[in-house]
């Protein structure tokens, strides 16, 4: 991997570029699949490493909070005072770090909706490019194709590739348009979708709405294991 790619792409997830270059970056993805295919590489290892990094955090937090009660200190009022405001500050920084960790957790139940388009036979002319890179998991390419057509699949494909390269928002904002509307073909996976793009906005209690439309529906199958085990998680 080119370490001054590497360097780019952390300056890149940091927001630390202007716009013109972040710019060229995104440009870049679009048009060059080596590139591309190295930033997915650096994302995927970014991803794992945060999340190790707030684990480690998380205990070293919970390890602070248990050895203040195995020293047992002789007590006085000036300890007592002390020990209080310890503990209020480690529950608070538990309780920050929580949300953190759910948004990376939240990753780990991504996988790229199956290609219904390919299946159908509908992947003719320009969706059949869109859809190509799709598979290959070139998503920066795809939202790129996707976003020259104008039918529900190219728009509901291009919501998913945006949540696959970590663009919740751009995801939950194209997904909008199916969790409305119970009629479409793609209404059960767009409220899992919906949700998973809303725990990684951090906002975990919309994605309970849209997780409770799944498990409060029999005939909702698609991922209705996996919401519960995600409300399950958030309470």
């Amino acid at each position: 991997m080119n370490k001054d790619n590497d360097i780019l792409f952390e300056q890149y997830f940091k927001n630390q570029l202007n716009t013109k270059d972040k710019a060229d970056i995104e440009a870049r993805l679009n048009s060059d699949e080596d590139f591309n295919i190295e930033f997915e590489d650096f994302k995927k290892v970014k991803e794992v490493a945060d999340l190790f990094q707030r684990r480690e955090i998380r205990a070293k937090v919970e390890g602070i909070y248990k050895a203040s009660y195995d020293k047992k200190p002789k007590i006085n009022r000036r300890v007592v005072l002390f020990a209080g405001i310890a503990a209020s500050i480690v529950i608070l920084a538990i309780f920050w770090l929580r949300p953190l960790n759910m948004v990376e957790e939240s990753k780990g139940y991504f996988t790229p909706y199956p290609d219904r388009i390919t299946v159908m036979g509908d992947n003719t002319g320009d969706i059949s490019i869109a859809i190509g890179h799709y598979n290959a998991q070139r998503y920066h390419n795809a939202i790129a194709e996707f976003n020259k057509i104008s039918t529900s699949e190219a728009h509901f494909y291009s919501a998913i590739s945006s949540l696959a390269i970590g663009n919740p928002q751009q995801a939950s904002d194209g997904l909008q348009q199916f969790v409305s509307a119970p009629e479409s073909h793609f209404y059960e996976a767009s409220l899992w979708y919906m949700s998973l793009a809303l725990l990684q906005e951090d906002n975990a209690k919309l994605a309970q709405v849209y997780l409770m439309k799944i498990t409060n529906d029999s005939n909702i199958l698609y991922h209705q294991k996996d919401a519960l085990e995600l409300l399950e998680k958030l309470k």
